[in-house]
C-alpha cells in the first residue's frame, strides 16, 4: 500500500498522522500570527514584515551567537514569508511528504528526523550566512524527510511501492533544482537538512541487508 494515501477524512488524517498534523497547526498558527503583526507594523495586504519575522523568532545569526538567543534555531522552522512559501511547504512538504514518512516510520522517529533535521540546517545556516541575514521556513526540515526517504529508497526499498519510489525520485530531483535556480533560496539550510535527515536515517532505521539492488 502506498504511503501517501488520499481521500482521508480529517479525522482518520489525523489519526494516521499526529505528529505531521500538529506540524501542520503550529505553522498555520503562526501564518496567523505573522500577518496580523506585519499589519500592526504597516505592511501591505498580503505582505510579512521582516520585523515581525524577526520578533516572531526568524534566524539571525548575530542573534544567536551575540544574544544567546537560541530559541530562533527552532522558531525560524515554523515561519513562512509569505502565504505562497507556506502553501509551498505545508501541501507537499508536509501535508503529503512528511505525514509519508511518519507512516513508515511512526510518530517518534519521524519527529526525530524531523525536529532534529530542521535545527541542524539551522545550524548550517548559522555558520555559513551573513551575521546579519534573516532566513526563515520549513524548508530545512522537509529537506531532512527527503533525505530520509532517500536512505529509505537506497537501504529499504522493501517498505515502499514502485509508484512510490518513482514519486519520491522525482520529487528529490525537482526540489534539488528548485534549490539552485530559485530566488531567495537558503542553499545552505536545504543540503544541511538534507545530510542531517539522511544520517540520522541510518541511525535510526535499521539496513536490509538482503536487498536486492534492480
Amino acid at each position: 500500500m502506498s504511503i501517501f494515501r488520499n481521500q482521508l477524512t480529517f479525522k482518520e488524517y489525523t489519526k494516521e498522522h499526529p505528529i505531521t498534523t500538529a506540524i501542520l497547526l503550529v505553522n498555520t498558527l503562526m501564518l496567523f500570527i505573522t500577518f496580523f503583526l506585519s499589519v500592526r507594523y504597516g505592511a501591505g495586504v498580503g505582505q510579512f514584515s521582516s520585523r515581525a519575522l524577526i520578533e516572531l523568532g526568524g534566524l539571525v545569526p548575530a542573534f544567536v551567537t551575540q544574544n544567546d538567543e537560541y530559541y530562533r534555531l527552532i522558531a525560524a522552522m515554523f515561519l513562512h514569508g509569505s502565504l505562497l512559501h507556506f502553501l509551498a511547504n505545508a501541501i507537499i512538504g508536509i501535508y503529503v511528504l512528511s505525514a509519508g514518512l511518519e507512516k513508515l516510520l511512526g510518530p517518534l522517529k519521524f519527529l526525530a528526523i524531523y525536529m532534529l533535521g530542521g535545527i541542524g540546517a539551522s545550524l548550517v545556516v548559522l555558520f555559513t550566512n551573513a551575521p546579519i541575514s534573516l532566513t526563515i521556513g520549513a524548508s530545512g526540515a522537509i529537506f531532512a524527510v527527503l533525505g530520509s526517504l532517500l536512505y529509505i529508497i537506497i537501504y529499504r526499498e522493501d517498505l515502499l511501492t514502485i509508484q512510490d519510489k518513482q514519486t519520491i525520485k522525482t520529487l528529490i530531483i525537482l526540489n534539488i533544482l528548485f534549490t539552485f535556480i530559485g530566488a531567495n533560496i537558503s542553499i545552505a539550510g536545504h543540503l544541511g537538512g538534507f545530510a542531517v535527515g539522511f544520517l540520522l536515517s541510518y541511525v535510526l532505521i535499521k539496513r536490509n541487508i538482503f536487498r536486492v539492488i534492480n
